[in-house]
């Protein structure tokens, strides 16, 4: 079975997915979902309808950025120094998958740099 995409895996479950999609306009506090419904069950969370959306490039990079920037800042440290095991462990809080992790961050550098 085939991974999610990362920018999905990234922004699972309902708290990441409503705060991104609020951010990005899509979704409005107060009018779609409660303020503070992850820590009451009676108040409306946010309905993300298509979370497909993030497959297209644009968003799956926006998505990734926001979620490193707004949830998991220590990561940029470790982006600056170009170190793969310290941004998976920043992110993931382990090394899982660290070989693939490296490959990858290897074949997007040829793409983006």
């Amino acid at each position: 079975m085939r991974p999610p995409h990362p920018s999905l895996r990234e922004l699972t479950g309902r708290l990441n997915s409503g705060e991104y999609w609020a951010f990005k306009g899509w979704l409005k506090k107060g009018a779609d979902f409660d303020v503070g419904w992850e820590l009451d069950s009676k108040k409306r969370f946010p309905r993300v309808e298509n979370p497909e959306k993030l497959l297209e490039d644009h968003y799956a990079i926006d998505a990734g950025c926001w979620y490193i920037v707004k949830l998991r800042s220590k990561t940029i440290a470790a982006m600056d120094k170009d170190d793969v095991e310290s941004v998976t462990r920043a992110i993931n809080g382990g090394v899982n998958a660290l070989d693939d992790r490296v490959k990858f961050t290897t074949r997007i550098k040829k793409v983006v740099l």
